[in-house]
């Protein structure tokens, strides 16, 4: 019984979690429970994300784009976690950019929001996320394109740097 009870109760608050898309966010796409991915947040949205309890931003944007705010220092200044995993050009997707997304999914606090400047990037690394845990190359690409994935371009680097991981010798849990 109070295990049912703790069942329900994590499934009460995914579902609030799940529900709660700040309409300030562009783009944005509910991946799971405790996974959202879409476009550069302003201000407001981030604000709008601290209160619905998101607990960790992820931010794929090259750090010479231009943004009207410091993320960075916002992000700490409401008491979230700020992780900076920039991606540029496809050529750009190594292995150890890929193995760093995971571990950021993997060991941050939840729930997360992840962004490029449009969400694309974001999900092209979520791509070779659902890769490193054993999706197929079909359904990965299927859940990249439900998280934002419209340019495909990059999908045979990411590819090719989780073909990479996959070689090594497995240690348990993400490369």
């Amino acid at each position: 019984m109070r295990g049912q009870l703790l069942w329900l109760f994590t499934l009460g608050l995914a579902s609030s979690l799940w529900a709660q898309a700040p309409a300030q966010v562009s783009g944005w796409v509910q991946v799971r429970p405790d996974l959202a991915c879409g476009g550069q947040p302003s201000e407001a949205a981030l604000r709008a994300l601290a209160a619905a309890g998101y607990r960790t931003i992820i931010d794929n944007r090259l750090p010479g784009e231009l943004r009207p705010f410091d993320e960075a220092q916002l992000v700490a200044s409401l008491g979230l976690r700020y992780v900076s995993i920039p991606v540029g050009r496809p050529e750009s997707i190594t292995p150890e950019l890929v193995r760093a997304f995971a571990r950021a999914i993997e060991e941050s606090p939840k729930p997360i929001y992840m962004h490029c400047a449009s969400g694309n990037r974001s999900a092209q690394l979520y791509y070779g996320y659902l890769r490193l845990k054993g999706h197929s190359p079909e359904q990965a690409k299927a859940e990249a394109r439900r998280a934002g994935l419209r340019d495909t371009t990059a999908l045979p680097y990411v590819e090719r740097a989780v073909q990479y991981w996959l070689r090594q010798p497995k240690r348990g849990g993400t490369p």
